[in-house]
């Protein structure tokens, strides 16, 4: 009875004050700060009013914009927090609602001066891979610096959705055969950025029943390596090392095997209902030849004629473009000073840990060469280079790489590999 006494007497008083056109209080806790900086801003109505029971909404019109955009609306409280990016004026507005009709009036508003920061832009990385087939699954990662507020659309024409400063997607797949561009626009203490990354879809063209679309793997080194298969049409598959079989899933990446001296022969079965598919797959690892470089090695070998281009070819070439990127901006200076450039189209590299100090140390084939560079890591730093191979055309020519305990490049290499010394 008392609330509704006092619902009638607000609507009573707010037939007097409907010229009231500005909120008793809007204000801000600074007016002049650095971009990247936060702000509260506070605001009330308590004269008599038609809005009751009260909601707010706050705007902004950021600079160089002629249109506002909403900071939060439907606050209940009296005041909120916001960060602000991008040098210039931005100019807020606030207004009053009733949350019972959804009238809104009483608008203040206030101009805030935002300056640039000191820090650099965002540094924005995205992680996904340039060419894959319609509906294969992919985990996306991006990472950035000096970013605050996000957002990635997954294709030109997509919506942007917010993410922070960090983002992983997993199973990340596109349906269609297509270009899509992925974009993530980044706000920080020192700017936006934006950074765009080219998908290409291919199409699958998939026949009925179980198919093994692919089945691959890594290199050999010190008797150990890594399968990679894909699928469709599978609920189930198994893998055969010609002594057991292990139920294995539908897709793998990174399945460890041991492959002993003279090679193993690996059979993927895959099945829908009563359906079957298999493929096999022969990895070699020669009988062991070690060959102890001081500094450079001359291996003369027989020149094979590249490969055709292919679909599975172009997404090798643009994963190896995605890493070649990342290692180009870490390491650009110091490999330049010593003659490479890992961004030369011919260039491809491993990254592996070759004597486990936890650095990442750095295997080059350069194809026009016919050479292969072993750089060992030093404290993270490239100053050298460590072991070179002469007549390498093809990186699988060298089975393993490591280093003995006297700081050595140890080279397991093919025994059709003729060593000129």
């Amino acid at each position: 009875m008392l609330q509704n006494f006092i619902k009638v007497m607000l609507l009573f008083f707010s037939a007097l004050s409907l010229n009231v056109t500005a909120l008793e209080n809007f204000s801000s806790s600074d007016y002049s700060v650095e971009s990247g900086d936060s702000v509260t801003l506070t605001f009330y109505d308590f004269s008599p009013s038609r809005y009751w029971p009260q909601a707010f909404n706050i705007y902004v019109t950021k600079p160089g914009s002629s249109s506002r955009v909403a900071v939060q609306t439907g606050v209940t409280g009296n005041t909120i927090t916001t960060t602000l990016f991008g040098a210039g004026t931005h100019y807020f507005e606030a207004e009053v609602c009733d949350t019972d009709t959804g009238d809104c009036g009483s608008e203040s508003s206030l101009q805030i001066n935002v300056t640039p920061s000191s820090l650099p832009k965002p540094v924005i990385n995205i992680d996904y891979p340039s060419g894959i087939y319609a509906r294969d699954t992919f985990t996306l990662e991006v990472t950035t610096m000096y970013a605050v507020d996000c957002t990635i659309k997954y294709a030109a024409n997509g919506t942007p959705q917010p993410f922070g400063n960090y983002l992983k997607v997993e199973r990340l797949t596109y349906g269609s055969p297509g270009t899509y561009v992925q974009t993530v626009a980044c706000d920080g203490p020192g700017g936006s950025s934006t950074e765009n990354h080219t998908v290409r879809v291919f199409s699958q063209n998939p026949p009925a029943g179980p198919q093994i679309r692919s089945f691959l793997n890594g290199d050999v080194i010190n008797g150990q390596s890594t399968l990679f298969w894909s699928s469709i049409n599978t609920d189930r598959c198994t893998l055969n090392n010609g002594r057991t079989t292990a139920t294995v899933g539908t897709s793998g990446i990174n399945y460890p095997v041991s492959i002993p001296f003279g090679g193993l022969t690996f059979t993927l079965s895959c099945f829908q209902g009563s359906a079957s598919v298999s493929r096999e797959l022969y990895v070699p690892r020669p009988p062991i030849r070690r060959l102890s470089c001081d500094k450079h090695c001359d291996l003369s070998i027989n020149v094979t004629s590249a490969d055709a281009i292919t679909e599975n070819s172009l997404i090798e070439q643009d994963t190896i473009a995605d890493n070649r990127k990342i290692f180009v901006g870490e390491h650009y200076n110091e490999l330049n000073r010593l003659g490479i450039d890992l961004s030369a189209p011919e260039v491809t590299f491993n990254s592996p840990d070759l004597n486990d100090d936890g650095y990442v140390d750095l295997v080059v084939y350069m194809a026009t060469q016919q050479r292969a560079y072993v750089l060992i890591s030093k404290n993270g730093i490239f100053d050298s280079i460590d072991a070179t191979a002469k007549g390498v055309s093809d990186r699988l020519l060298i089975n393993s790489i490591h280093v003995d305990g006297q700081g050595k490049v140890i080279l397991e290499i093919a025994p059709n590999i003729v060593i000129d010394q």
